[in-house]
């Protein structure tokens, strides 16, 4: 028995069993795809901005501090 084992745990170190897991995997639908990139890219624009903002609150900070 656990010769069998061993094999089936080796089983996808192989092609086929690297195939197998590949038509395991759930691929997302375009809809998906496009719904999270968008997600993406308004909270990487919100953090740029936040970022840019604070940047230049800062930089005014300093100055009046310099004077």
């Amino acid at each position: 028995m656990k010769k069998t084992v061993k094999k089936e745990k080796l089983r996808w170190f192989k092609l086929s069993g690297i195939l197998e897991e590949i038509r395991r995997i759930r691929w997302p639908k375009p809809l998906e795809v496009a719904q999270k990139t968008a997600v993406v890219l308004m909270f990487t624009t919100i953090f740029a901005l936040f970022f840019a903002l604070t940047n230049v609150v800062l930089a005014q900070f300093t100055k009046l501090l310099i004077k």
